[in-house]
C-alpha cells in the first residue's frame, strides 16, 4: 500500500466513522444535545467520590446509563436510527450488564452475595 491507497483507505474509514455516530449519537444523545448521555453520567454519580470506586464497575455503570438514555431517547422518538438494534435490544443490553455487573462483584468477592433464597437458583443453572 502507497501512501496515497492508505490516506483513500483512511477517507472510508472516517466516512464510514461519521456515519455511524451520526445514527448513534441521535440514538444514545438526541439533537438537542450532542453530550446527553455523558451529561446523564455525570449527574447521577454527583457527590460520589470515584476515586474509592472500583473502575471497572464505573466503565460498566458507563455502558448502562448509556443504554438507559438510549431507550428514552428511542421511547420519544419513533425510530431508532440504527437500525439493527431495537428498543428491545437495548433493553436486554441492560439486564446483561446488570447480570455481567453481578457477575464481577461474585468473582471480586469470591463469594455469593445474594440472599439465600436467589441461592437454589444457582443449582438449577449450573452446567458441571
Amino acid at each position: 500500500m502507497n501512501q496515497q491507497e492508505f490516506l483513500r483507505t483512511i477517507k472510508v474509514f472516517q466516512s464510514a466513522g461519521y456515519s455511524l455516530i451520526e445514527k448513534k449519537n441521535s440514538d444514545y444523545a438526541g439533537e438537542q444535545d450532542p453530550f446527553k448521555n455523558f451529561k446523564l453520567f455525570e449527574f447521577i454519580i454527583k457527590g460520589v467520590d470515584i476515586s474509592t470506586c472500583d473502575r471497572t464497575q464505573l466503565a460498566m455503570l458507563v455502558r448502562i446509563i448509556d443504554k438507559i438514555q438510549r431507550v428514552a431517547n428511542l421511547l420519544s422518538e419513533d425510530k431508532a436510527k440504527v437500525n439493527d438494534e431495537s428498543i428491545e435490544d437495548t433493553l436486554l443490553d441492560i439486564a446483561n450488564y446488570c447480570h455481567i455487573m453481578l457477575a464481577y462483584r461474585k468473582d471480586k468477592n469470591k463469594r455469593w452475595f445474594l440472599k439465600e433464597e436467589y441461592k437454589d437458583n444457582d443449582e438449577e443453572v449450573r452446567d458441571d
